[in-house]
């Protein structure tokens, strides 16, 4: 690793709350005041040197600079509301996207040294490196704040049913076929909005709350997602 960084690689220490008590608690009382689950990467550039290049997370990036400096050009979204499992940067980067970003003037630059703090939104592209005539190297810690969605609310509302006999009932093989899934699929809507339609809000948000918000467990971790 020491011969990796010493050659201009970046190191990236991920989801240190499962390490560093006091980033464990710290991680616990922002979920809690946000609603959003969290990890935490430090990351450690050498002098002169660059980590990733353009690219845009799939969460709100809250970037506290420790130790040397580093500068962030920020470039305007690609793309809107990107998550994991949807337009995600490795998965919709294109040659093209490099090329316009090469020749395109950032939104707006920051240059961060010790005790700055950079709050990125998400799907805004970054391109984060150290200044060439810098000394030392740069580290920063980035907490990944996972905000909630309104399909996160949706899909723990819909199992909110799970106390119903009818929707724990099995499925026959049949119904599952190619040629029947559709007329299955269309059954299934019509119970859940016949659910939905018959639920207080009021009565589930408790319910629907324990399942975004697990107590936590006791380990040394942020809860993360």
């Amino acid at each position: 690793m020491r011969e990796l960084f010493e050659g201009g690689h970046t190191v990236n220490l991920r989801h240190l709350q499962t390490r560093v008590p006091y980033l464990a608690e710290l991680c616990r009382e922002i979920e809690a005041e946000t609603g959003c689950t969290m990890f935490v990467s430090g990351l450690v550039t050498p002098p002169g040197a660059q980590g990733l290049t353009h690219h845009w997370d799939q969460f709100l990036a809250v970037v506290t600079h420790l130790h040397g400096r580093k500068r962030w050009p920020l470039w305007r979204p690609e793309v809107q509301f990107p998550v994991d499992e949807y337009l995600a940067s490795p998965a919709m980067w294109t040659a093209e996207m490099q090329e316009r970003w090469n020749s395109a003037e950032p939104y707006a630059v920051y240059d961060l040294e010790p005790g700055d703090t950079l709050v990125i939104p998400r799907g805004w592209v970054h391109s984060p490196h150290c200044l060439p005539d810098d000394p030392d190297p740069s580290l920063h810690l980035t907490f990944a704040l996972r905000e909630r969605m309104s399909l996160d609310l949706a899909e723990a509302l819909v199992r909110t049913a799970l106390d119903r006999p009818e929707f724990r009932a099995g499925i026959a093989p049949c119904r599952l076929t190619p040629e029947n899934l559709p007329h299955t699929l269309a059954d299934t809507q019509a119970q859940i909005v016949r659910y939905l339609a018959t639920t207080s809000p009021a009565d589930v948000a408790d319910t629907v709350r324990a399942a975004l918000f697990p107590e936590p467990t006791g380990r040394v971790t942020g809860g993360v997602r």
